[in-house]
């Protein structure tokens, strides 16, 4: 069987043994200007925008940050939503499909320049699109 994702063992994500890293502390400020809670892409994206915009910023999580959901979840970051503009369209209307769309591509331009302008050492790459079976059916 070829496995893509190089030296992964089956059933386990490739990036769950190497992707985290680094000291965690468990210190809490007496004061912050905004207490951020959950270390995934909404609340660190929170935290950079109310850091950027001068506040003192302080992030907590249950885990280790970077380990939860947003490590798990597929087409998090993608050109296009994960339904189609048919399916979009007929649950809520051609015009909502459309701006679904728009943002799509804006919010994948905000994400790549996000990693350029933070200098994240995250391998980025664009290498293409996977799209997975949901049920059975699929």
């Amino acid at each position: 069987m070829l496995r893509w994702t190089g030296e992964a063992e089956i059933g386990t994500p490739y990036w769950a043994t190497d992707g985290v890293s680094g000291e965690v502390g468990n210190d809490i400020p007496a004061r912050c200007d905004l207490l951020v809670i959950g270390a995934g892409y909404t609340g660190l994206s929170a935290a950079l925008a109310a850091h950027d915009a001068g506040a003192t910023v302080c992030v907590i999580d249950a885990g280790q940050p970077g380990a939860g959901a947003s490590t798990k979840n597929g087409g998090m970051v993608g050109a296009h939503p994960r339904f189609s503009w048919d399916i979009l369209s007929a649950r809520f209307g051609s015009e909502t499909a459309d701006n679904v769309f728009a943002e799509a591509t804006l919010a994948l331009g905000w994400a790549k320049d996000l990693v350029e302008r933070e200098r994240i050492e995250c391998d980025w790459q664009q290498t293409g699109r996977i799209q997975l079976a949901w049920t059975e059916k699929h």
